[in-house]
C-alpha cells in the first residue's frame, strides 16, 4: 500500500461517523408533542388562574386606592348618629337619611322637592325662606335653613301643609355657621302637641361630588324673589373654593340670581346634593356641594361651637407632588391673623401632614379631626415647611378655638 492509500484509508475510518444515514427517534419525536402540549395546557391554566385572583384582590386594591384619592366622601347613613347630646328628650336618637341611588325622572323630583321644602317666616316679620327637614323622631325635627331667617332673635316659624292644613311651628336655633351662612333649627312636638310629625318629609342628603358641568338638576326654594319655586337648571361650570379651615366645591347654574335668593338642589337620585345661594361674584345661581358640609352639620347639631384654627389650604394633588415635589397633605395658603394657627406658627407653605397623632392626606380628613376637637384643646400639628433644598418636618402645638 503506498502513502496515498494509507492516506484515503484512515480519511475515511476518522470520518465514518459524518457518512452515515441519520434517522430521527420516534420516542424523541412523540416526546416534543408530548412537551409542547404540556407547556400550552400550562400555560392556559396560568391565565386562568392570574385572572381568577386578579378578579378576588382588585377591588381591595381599588378601595385602597380609593383612600388616598383628593376626595373623601363623608357618608352619613342611617347606620350614623347625628349626635344632638343636649337635644334626647324622646330617648331616641337622630339619624341623617343617606341619599338613595335610583334614577328618578324630573317630574318625580320635582314631586319630591315640592313635599320636602318647606317655607320659615322671620320672627320679627313676614320675610320667607325654605327649610328642608334633617332628621326626626316622634318628638322633635331637626331642619336646616338659612341663618338670614333665623336672625338675632334664634327664633322662626316654619309652616307645614298638613291633612288638617296648614301648621305654622315655632323653631328653636341650634346653631349657626357664619361662614357658609347655614343654620339649624330645632321643633319640639312640646311646642305644638297638634301636629303630626309623621306627615313631615325628611330629606336624603347625596354625594355632590358625583355632579358634573352639563348635568341638569332641580332647584326648590326662593327664586328670583318667588317664595316658593321649583325649577329645572343646568350646571355649566364647576369649581372650587377654599374657606377657613375646609374647602367647598361651587357649581355655577343657568338660573339667574337676586340678592334674596336661597334654595335646595337635587340631584338626579331625588337626594339633596346642595345648597343653591346668591352669590356676589357671579350673577347666575352658585350651589355649594352638600358634600363638604355633611360632617360638619352633624357636629352643629350637638349645639357646640364650630372648632377653628384658621387656615386656608388645599388638598396636595398628585399634579403637585410631581411638579413641585410636595408632600402628601393639605397645603397652607393662607392664615387668619391671630389665629390658633397663626399663634402656633404655622406659615402659608407649609404642608400639614399629621393632626392630633394622625396622619392627614386631605382637607376633608383635616377638618373631620378638628371638628371633633374641644374648646382649648391643644393639639399637636405635624407640618413639612420648605427649605432650600427639602421639606424639614417640624411640630407645632396649637390651642384650638371656636367660630
Amino acid at each position: 500500500m503506498n502513502l496515498k492509500d494509507d492516506m484515503k484509508e484512515n480519511q475515511e475510518e476518522d470520518y465514518a461517523l459524518y457518512t452515515e444515514k441519520v434517522v430521527k427517534n420516534k420516542k424523541k419525536i412523540y416526546k416534543k408533542i408530548v412537551d409542547y402540549f404540556h407547556f400550552i395546557l400550562a400555560t392556559v391554566l396560568f391565565g386562568l388562574i392570574a385572572s381568577l385572583i386578579l378578579a378576588l384582590i382588585f377591588p381591595k386594591i381599588e378601595l385602597s386606592l380609593e383612600k388616598h384619592t383628593e376626595r373623601i366622601e363623608l357618608k352619613l347613613n342611617e347606620n350614623t348618629k347625628l349626635e344632638n347630646q343636649n337635644k334626647q328628650a324622646s330617648g331616641k336618637e337622630l339619624y341623617i337619611n343617606d341619599g338613595g341611588s335610583e334614577v328618578l325622572t324630573f317630574s318625580e323630583i320635582e314631586s319630591r322637592a315640592k313635599n320636602s321644602v318647606y317655607r320659615t317666616t322671620s320672627d320679627t316679620d313676614n320675610f320667607v325662606l325654605p327649610a328642608i327637614a334633617l332628621a326626626k323622631t316622634d318628638s322633635e325635627i331637626i331642619m336646616l335653613t338659612s341663618s338670614k331667617i333665623v336672625g338675632d332673635s334664634g327664633k322662626c316659624k316654619v309652616h307645614f301643609e298638613t291633612s288638617s292644613g296648614i301648621r305654622v311651628v315655632p323653631a328653636e336655633l341650634i346653631l349657626t355657621d357664619q361662614q357658609s351662612g347655614l343654620s339649624l333649627i330645632d321643633i319640639s312636638k312640646k311646642t305644638d302637641p297638634s301636629l303630626d310629625f309623621a306627615e313631615v318629609e325628611t330629606v336624603s342628603l347625596g354625594n355632590s361630588y358625583l355632579l358634573s358641568e352639563n348635568s341638569y338638576v332641580v332647584i326648590a326654594g326662593r327664586i328670583g324673589n318667588e317664595v316658593s319655586k321649583i325649577e329645572t337648571v343646568n350646571v355649566y361650570e364647576t369649581s372650587n373654593i377654599s374657606l377657613v379651615d375646609m374647602t367647598c366645591d361651587v357649581y355655577e347654574l343657568s338660573a339667574k340670581a337676586s340678592n334674596t335668593d336661597f334654595a335646595f338642589l337635587f340631584d338626579r337620585y331625588g337626594n339633596v346634593s346642595g345648597i343653591v345661594r346668591h352669590s356676589d361674584k357671579s350673577e347666575n345661581l352658585q350651589a355649594l356641594g352638600i358634600s363638604d358640609f355633611k360632617y360638619l352639620i352633624g357636629k352643629m347639631s350637638t349645639g357646640h361651637k364650630i372648632k377653628y384654627l384658621g387656615i386656608k389650604g388645599a388638598s396636595v394633588t398628585v399634579e403637585l407632588n410631581e411638579m413641585y415635589k410636595m408632600p402628601d397633605g393639605v397645603y397652607v395658603s393662607g392664615v387668619e391673623l391671630n389665629s390658633p394657627a397663626y399663634i402656633a406658627g404655622i406659615q402659608v407653605g407649609d404642608v400639614i401632614t399629621g393632626f392630633g397623632g394622625e396622619e392627614v392626606l386631605t382637607i376633608q380628613q383635616f377638618s373631620e379631626k378638628l371638628y371633633n376637637c374641644i374648646d382649648g384643646q391643644n393639639v399637636n400639628i405635624q407640618v413639612k415647611r420648605p427649605s432650600k433644598d427639602e421639606y424639614r418636618e417640624i411640630t407645632l402645638q396649637a390651642k384650638i378655638g371656636t367660630r
